[in-house]
């Protein structure tokens, strides 16, 4: 929910490593009490919403150089760059994708003028004008 990896070290057979749309990346068990996983901070979550081509046009435009986490089920994705020239923030000037917080805040401020009894402004995402699921 809040977009942050979580590593647990407890006493018991279950200690785990999870990215930050809750997939469990390595889970201690019965014959292995040691877990370990490089973790790169510079990431981002994105939501398909108005970045549908996006995980496509980062793996054309820098493949091997970054790794997309796809979950249609939450319609997220995890964008996080593997080659250490190359950071979230030049990607996203770049290619103009939003993250999921700006995209939860749009809705926010929607909703808002709904309860004020106001039209909400049209949605437009950072990258221009292309549709909401669109390529």
């Amino acid at each position: 929910m809040h977009h942050y990896y979580v590593v647990s070290s407890v006493r018991s057979d279950r200690s785990k490593i999870i990215d930050p749309c809750g997939v469990v990346l390595a889970e201690t068990d019965q014959l292995s009490n040691v877990i370990y996983r490089d973790i790169n901070l510079d990431y981002l979550v994105c939501h398909y919403d108005f970045n549908e081509g996006i995980p496509d046009r980062i793996l054309a435009a820098y493949p091997g150089r970054v790794e997309i986490r796809s979950h249609r089920d939450d319609a997220h994705f995890l964008i996080e760059p593997t080659d250490s020239a190359l950071t979230i923030a030049e990607l996203q000037r770049e290619l103009g994708f939003e993250p999921t917080f700006q995209y939860h805040a749009r809705h926010r401020e929607a909703y808002a003028r709904i309860l004020e009894g106001k039209s909400p402004l049209p949605q437009q995402a950072a990258h221009g004008d292309r549709g909401e699921w669109s390529k």
